[in-house]
């Protein structure tokens, strides 16, 4: 069998078709760099460029989808690189009133699409790029904390 592209790899293993070999990603944070867009892409790139891997996932910080809304993060030590919140945007069950839209082009939401666009960029299509979209009780569960459960259990409309 001939060499397959990242993308070729990847298509043939979903479609349950032979491939060269299996398609391998790995993916990391980059704690503290990963809030500074050039950083990010610069880790995202180095990394790839050194493993070869078949799929980039993206890695932004993990609090990006809350930290617009109010919530404060910070990095304390986690073998996974992983931030914390460390004040939630929700406090008291009232305060889900305040959680509405907000514009992805400012703020952390801004700053993690531009590191996107930049990395899209660079990579030029030559490998599939992911990034993690969290699902809405994710995001609930991150801008609340532990509050979450009690205010579904009071108010689970």
């Amino acid at each position: 069998m001939h060499p397959m592209t990242h993308w070729q790899r990847i298509e043939a293993a979903l479609q349950g078709k032979p491939t060269d070999r299996a398609p391998v990603a790995l993916w990391r944070h980059f704690p503290e760099d990963d809030l500074d867009p050039a950083k990010l892409v610069a880790h995202t790139l180095a990394w790839q460029r050194q493993w070869d891997f078949d799929l980039v996932k993206f890695m932004p910080s993990g609090t990006y989808g809350v930290e617009d809304w109010g919530a404060v993060s910070a990095y304390r030590g986690s073998p996974n690189g992983a931030r914390e919140v460390v004040q939630p945007a929700v406090t008291r069950t009232e305060d889900w009133a305040r959680i509405g839209p907000i514009d992805p082009r400012q703020g952390s939401y801004g700053r993690q699409n531009q590191a996107l666009a930049a990395a899209a960029r660079e990579l030029a299509g030559e490998v599939p790029l992911l990034q993690t979209v969290f699902s809405p009780l994710t995001t609930a569960r991150k801008l609340a904390t532990e509050g979450l459960f009690a205010d579904l259990r009071r108010a689970p409309a």
